[in-house]
């Protein structure tokens, strides 16, 4: 029996002290919509078949920049979005026809290179 107690207790400090960092990276992580003053909208417009159009808009300093794509029922891609601040790179999941489950900007690349 005091074996049992014991490991209980070294599993719940394992478990306390593997969670604990989660939460504190949960307060300090970044809007994955958001990345140097900039944002971004993604949406769908159905076309007959298994095809829709896809959009997506950055918004930046330089402006509002959309780049429309072909793509199947239920994509999952990354897009590379071009502006004159630099290229983004964009995450978009779909559901069926026109349903936008995630879209997050995943990386960026400034017009100088960094």
């Amino acid at each position: 029996m005091k074996k049992q107690k014991l490991f209980s207790i070294i599993l719940m400090f394992v478990m306390f002290f593997s969670l604990m960092p989660t939460a504190f990276m949960a307060e300090i992580a970044p809007d994955p919509t958001s990345i140097e003053g900039a944002s971004v909208n993604a949406w769908v417009d159905k076309l007959n078949g298994n095809q829709n159009r896809l959009w997506i808009a950055v918004t930046d300093s330089s402006g509002v920049t959309k780049q429309d794509f072909l793509i199947s029922n239920n994509g999952v891609s990354v897009y590379i979005i071009s502006t004159e601040i630099g290229n983004y790179g964009v995450y978009v999941e779909t559901k069926g026809n026109t349903q936008i489950r995630a879209c997050y900007f995943s990386s960026f690349r400034g017009g100088d290179g960094r």
